[in-house]
């Protein structure tokens, strides 16, 4: 049987435990950080099982992850709010 949650800790929100054979994933719903104009490089409180979802100021862009870590083309401008989303396997 499959149950949605919604929790908050440490400023990330989690919900949506979703569940398959043999396996549990929790997804992040926008996990936040904070462009300074210089970084490309951002390490997520956890790894993604499958690609993540980015957005800079409300726009989506294109990735690269590893491991946890998710690396932009270009740096967030200066106070852009970055949202990332991603499952991954308590």
């Amino acid at each position: 049987m499959s149950r949605t949650y919604a929790t908050l800790t440490d400023g990330l929100l989690t919900t949506g435990q979703r569940f398959t054979p043999g396996t549990q994933h929790v997804h992040v719903h926008g996990e936040q950080f904070t462009g300074n104009g210089v970084l490309t490089e951002f390490t997520l409180a956890h790894t993604p099982l499958y690609g993540v979802s980015a957005f800079v100021a409300g726009v989506r862009l294109d990735v690269t992850v590893n491991g946890a870590n998710v690396t932009f083309a270009v740096a967030p401008l200066l106070n852009a709010l970055i949202r990332i989303s991603y499952e991954y396997a308590p």
